[in-house]
């Protein structure tokens, strides 16, 4: 989605491999992508491992299991911490569809 919105095209991806698979997406559909165009500013692409940086955060400070793709706006909040420094910022935080190793991984990383 992210290369297609800086292009203005669809742009289909082959494959997509990250455990935030809610957002994951291969082929934009059009209408959305015009949608979202209009009303996204930016889009930041994060690494893996911030994604469960901010997951174990969640999880561990406020008690929150999120799945990987509900945690990827505090995941883009934590990579570009500079860019965001001093500003007035939301995220949301979202889904429970966690899988089984993912989720007592983080149950141990709260322990």
């Amino acid at each position: 989605m992210k290369l297609s919105i800086e292009a203005g095209r669809v742009i289909p991806t082959g494959t997509v491999n990250t455990i935030a698979d809610g957002i994951a997406v291969r082929v934009p559909i059009p209408g959305t992508l015009e949608l979202l165009r209009q009303c996204c500013d930016d889009v930041v692409a994060v690494e893996e491992a911030a994604i469960l940086q901010a997951l174990r955060l969640v999880h561990r400070d406020l008690g929150l299991m999120l799945e990987p793709a509900g945690a990827a706006g505090v995941a883009a909040i934590l990579a570009n911490a500079e860019r965001f420094r001093g500003r007035r910022i939301a995220t949301l935080f979202s889904g429970g569809n966690l899988s089984s190793e993912l989720r007592t991984q983080l149950q141990g990383a709260s322990a």
